[in-house]
């Protein structure tokens, strides 16, 4: 149960479901106040919502949401560095 909030983020892709998921929702879904790992739970959540953004033909508003990812520090989340060289890549 500890990924549950991560389930929004399938139907964010091509082909994850009918329904079109907005950032809010899949944020939500990764926000505890209070618990542990929610600083990494939300920059897994930006990071992700930058790539189906970035899937999505909408590169600013991806350029943004992995702005916010770096900008969090959670350098112990997974995606963190991931979301960094995204940037890079993108030229940011």
């Amino acid at each position: 149960m500890a990924r549950a909030w991560f389930d929004p983020l399938r139907h964010a892709f091509p082909g994850g479901g009918p329904q079109c998921v907005r950032a809010r929702t899949v944020l939500a879904a990764a926000q505890r106040p209070h618990s542990k790992g929610e600083r990494e739970r939300l920059v897994e959540a930006r990071y992700y919502i930058g790539q189906a953004l970035l899937v999505q033909g909408q590169r600013d508003r991806a350029v943004t949401m992995l702005q916010e990812a770096v900008a969090a520090g959670a350098t112990s989340a997974v995606v963190h560095a991931s979301a960094r060289a995204e940037l890079k890549r993108l030229g940011r």
